[in-house]
């Protein structure tokens, strides 16, 4: 009986040192996965927050350039252009 017992707790032992290994490796590439795709969110935020800013001093730009146009001619001009320059981008 005590073979058999002693048997049983080795094996027992052996199942969850097999399940605590893979359980962490699974963590690691969780924490990877996870590092990735906050990395990548970062650069995806960054990068707006850049187009954001440079679209707004573009904008407001134009809207210098339109206030010191001398003529309606010269601000439809310079509103086509914005708009083309703006829809290009």
């Amino acid at each position: 009986m005590q073979a058999i017992a002693q048997q049983g707790v080795a094996t027992s032992k052996e199942l969850y040192s097999k399940a605590a290994a893979a359980a962490q490796d699974g963590t690691k590439a969780m924490n990877e996965i996870a590092d990735t795709a906050w990395g990548s969110t970062k650069m995806l935020n960054k990068k707006i927050a850049q187009n954001l800013t440079a679209n707004a001093d573009a904008a407001f730009s134009a809207a210098q350039a339109i206030a010191n146009a001398k003529s309606l001619l010269e601000i439809a001009k310079l509103q086509s252009e914005f708009v083309q320059k703006f829809a290009a981008q």
